[in-house]
């Protein structure tokens, strides 16, 4: 089948055993679709010409940097509740496209996409580390709406390489706990290490773990509990902000549901209140005011670990550990989204569902807390 001049042509590739649509754009440039069959790239050739036609054409094109710079300023803005923390992540996850930023977007194959990822998952250079899955997927969550948008519209790409690259798959393991056990030698070792000092202010750290253990809190909401949050006549605890350790600042909140009340389950926390209580001001804090760092209770809890021989461990552990006490003791997955502040009890099913399905009485005793 002969095209007419200027409609592009078709030619079977020896190398990739492929037929190869072929066509130059506006710009002169050339441009390349490989096809099983020579009745798709014809079928294909015949679109994009109907296209030019119509006012739809293929523009020069931008590099994948100044594409991704153009996604964050235009529709990033206007998406609705979109979170400052968010949008960091997002950044962040942005900036691990360095490798084909300055590679034009008609330029860039889906082997180029793949082998990104993979470099990500070996640490190869120019990456020094290697990448959870769950990162990849954010980075391919990124480039999806890049190419989305690059083939659409009067102006768009003929071929998005994205459609032909294996998505990142993301497996949710069971989240990990800290046994009864390990948490009687975990709370021993704590009370081993002097009181830390942070810029000349000590903190109780025994009070917090226990707090993050018995409320299952994240680090940046419980750091932002103020005094005022406090209702200690009915024992609870009014969650309406969090901190956001990168970019030093409160934030909202993850979900609508994580404004909540919890319970002070533990009495030792109750009777620490009690004692300390303050009209103002944040309930653990630096001396000038701010939430305590991250990187101290992150430095205690790990030497912490070290004392007590517990090979693995995490601040957010403390939040898995508690939930499934809840779960345990009250049979109820409800129960622990409640406390957990999850916006859809799926989230919470997919870590404690299997706790429900096991014998309670050796769960209590496992995470029992008290």
């Amino acid at each position: 089948m002969r095209r007419r001049n200027n409609t592009g042509s078709v030619k079977w590739d020896k190398i990739i055993k492929k037929y190869r649509a072929i066509w130059h754009d506006e710009d002169g440039n050339r441009h390349s679709q490989s096809f099983s069959e020579r009745i798709e790239a014809h079928e294909f050739l015949d679109q994009m010409n109907l296209d030019k036609r119509s006012g739809i054409t293929v523009g020069s094109s931008r590099t994948l940097g100044e594409a991704v710079v153009e996604l964050f300023r235009i529709d990033k803005q206007i998406t609705p509740k979109y979170r400052k923390s968010t949008r960091t992540r997002e950044v962040q996850s942005a900036k691990l496209l360095a490798p084909l930023s300055d590679k034009k977007l008609d330029k860039i194959t889906a082997d180029d996409i793949t082998n990104l990822y993979n470099s990500m998952r070996q640490g190869r250079p120019p990456y020094k580390k290697k990448y959870a899955e769950s990162t990849i997927k954010k980075v391919h969550l990124i480039v999806q709406q890049v190419f989305a948008r690059a083939t659409t519209g009067r102006h768009r790409l003929p071929y998005n390489p994205i459609a032909d690259v294996k998505a990142p798959s993301v497996t949710h393991e069971e989240a990990a706990y800290y046994t009864k056990q390990e948490l009687d030698r975990l709370f021993t070792a704590i009370h081993t290490i002097e009181c830390n000092q942070h810029n000349g202010s000590k903190h109780n750290y025994h009070i917090l773990f226990r707090l993050f253990l018995t409320s299952a809190l994240r680090y940046g909401e419980l750091v932002a509990i103020r005094w005022e949050d406090i209702d200690l006549n009915n024992r609870t605890i009014h969650i309406q902000r969090a901190w956001n350790k990168n970019l030093h600042e409160y934030t909202e909140l993850k979900t609508a549901k994580s404004k909540r009340f919890i319970p002070i389950l533990s009495d030792e926390v109750f009777s620490w209140l009690l004692a300390n209580q303050h009209d103002s001001g944040l309930v653990f804090q630096s001396r000038y005011g701010f939430p305590m760092p991250y990187t101290n209770v992150r430095d205690t809890l790990k030497k912490a670990l070290k004392i007590a021989n517990i090979p693995v461990g995490k601040i957010h552990t403390f939040r898995h550990t508690g939930l499934s006490q809840i779960v345990a003791q009250s049979g109820r997955i409800e129960d622990a989204q409640r406390i957990a502040g999850h916006s859809e009890i799926a989230t919470t099913s997919r870590y404690y569902h299997h706790i429900l399905e096991q014998d309670t009485s050796d769960l209590l005793e496992k995470y029992k807390t008290a």
